[in-house]
Parts: C-alpha cells; sequence; structure tokens
C-alpha cells in the first residue's frame, strides 16, 4: 500500500493552535487508529467508521503515548507510523468497505484528529486488515500565512501523535522589514527606540475554524526614532534577543518615523 498523506481537522487544529499560544492546554492525547468507509472532512463529519467499535471483532488500535507510540519522531516537518497497524480479525458478519484509516482522542466516540485514503478494501468475515509500517504520513505543509519554524512543528506533530508532550513557550510578537525566515531583519532592536515586542498570549482569541486570529488590537510603539518599513511580523521565543519561531507577512507594508 503506498503511503498515504493525512490530513488535519479543524479540531486538532484548533486544539494545536491554543496550546501553542497558551490559550487552553491540550493534554498529552492518547490517539487511536479505526477504519473509515465515505469521504471524512476536515469538521470531522461524513462517512461513517466501518462497524461500532467492540463489535464483530473490530476495535481501533492505540496510538501509544511517550514510550509506546505508533509514530516516529517528527523531523522534515512530517512523521510517519512506526509499526503495523492490525485490524481484526473480523466477526459475526463483514465490515463495511475500508476506504479511510482515521485517528480520533478516544476508543469510541470521541474527536476526529486526522484522517487519510487507503485502498477500497473489502473485509469478510474472519478477515484482518493491516496498514503496514510507514504506510500513514503525517506532513505539515507550509501556508501563505503563518509559518512555524521546523522545531515548533515537529515538537507538535510529537504532541499530536502522544509521543512527547510539548511546553508551550510564551511568545512575543515582533515587527520585520523583509521575511523573518530569510533575510529580514527586526525593524529596530527590542527595547530600544520606543519599540517592544509585545506578548501575544491575551491578544489572541480562541481558535476557530482551523484558525486562530488577534481578538484584539496588538499595539506597538510611539516610535522615538525612524523604524524603517515594516511588512512581515514574527513570533519571537523571548522579549529581547530569543529566535524565531512563525512569522508571516503583513497585510500592508508601512514605514514607521518618528516626528518631532
Amino acid at each position: 500500500m503506498p503511503t498515504t498523506n493525512g490530513c488535519l481537522t479543524n479540531f486538532a487544529e484548533q486544539k494545536l493552535l491554543d496550546h501553542l499560544l497558551r490559550k487552553t492546554t491540550w493534554t498529552l492525547p492518547t490517539c487511536y487508529f479505526g477504519l473509515w468507509t465515505g469521504s471524512p472532512t476536515e469538521t470531522g463529519a461524513g462517512g461513517a467508521e466501518v462497524t461500532t467499535p467492540g463489535t464483530d471483532g473490530y476495535n481501533r488500535i492505540a496510538v501509544g503515548t511517550a514510550g509506546s507510540c505508533k509514530f516516529n519522531a517528527a523531523s522534515g516537518r512530517a512523521t510517519t507510523s512506526n509499526v503495523d497497524v492490525i485490524f481484526g480479525p473480523s466477526t459475526g458478519g463483514p465490515w463495511t468497505d475500508a476506504e479511510y484509516w482515521v485517528m480520533f482522542d478516544a476508543s469510541t466516540g470521541g474527536n476526529m484528529i486526522a484522517y487519510g485514503q487507503l485502498t477500497d478494501t473489502s473485509i469478510g468475515t474472519d478477515d484482518s486488515y493491516k496498514i503496514a509500517a510507514g504506510d500513514i504520513d503525517l506532513t505539515w505543509g507550509t501556508t501563505t500565512q503563518t509559518k512555524w519554524v521546523d522545531s515548533v512543528v515537529h515538537a507538535l506533530l510529537d504532541h499530536l501523535t502522544g509521543r512527547t508532550a510539548y511546553t508551550a513557550p510564551d511568545l512575543w510578537l515582533a515587527l520585520y522589514e523583509g521575511d523573518p525566515h530569510g533575510a529580514g531583519v527586526e525593524t529596530t532592536t527590542a527595547g530600544t527606540n520606543g519599540y517592544a515586542r509585545q506578548d501575544v498570549d491575551a491578544a489572541m482569541a480562541a481558535a476557530s475554524g482551523g484558525s486562530i486570529s488577534n481578538g484584539s488590537e496588538i499595539t506597538f510603539g510611539p516610535a522615538t526614532a525612524d523604524w524603517g518599513t515594516v511588512d512581515y511580523c514574527a513570533f519571537m521565543s523571548a522579549l529581547t534577543a530569543g529566535s524565531v519561531m512563525g512569522g508571516g507577512a503583513l497585510g500592508a507594508s508601512k514605514a514607521i518615523d518618528f516626528y518631532k
């Protein structure tokens, strides 16, 4: 079976964003693999499980927690399954065809976290279904909005799969001339010229629809010297110095000048 790229649901994206920006801590989850028929969606709707967990020989398979996780440590902005996942054998009649793998945060019920397409397979009585090690892939893609650095992405993927809990640091918003992931530079030294990075915890609203944004204005200045033209912002790991954790372009560039 070829590797199947997983898609995170809005629920998982919101939990990760709220955790990362310290709105609500997401306790290290224990996730479970399941089999699905029909097309799931990012809202967690669509399709249905091949049969009810706990019946017909079918149970969801625990992904595990630290020390027994069924995913490799994240690298290259991705993680893959590291063991064969075997369902069944089926009893009491065939299961509905398996079309997708799914991940939930509970052995029954719960919230869908991720899903990916499988080769459509019929599962008759006494049949088992195996997803081979390495066939499940969760890759964190890039976006045209905020891009998080590799270390943050890897920490979030390892948290999501129950490998290692991630304690999110306090993040500070900085202004940049140019891309903070490239040759960009901070508009001026933090703590000088009337400029200070802003603590974003209180300003951010709760995540919704798989994204998060500030719920109140974030104000810089007033400038006591020219800052130059600001066209990017960055999330930093400290009030001064530190490192870039993520960043993206502003909706419009703005020259910030000091008028005596």
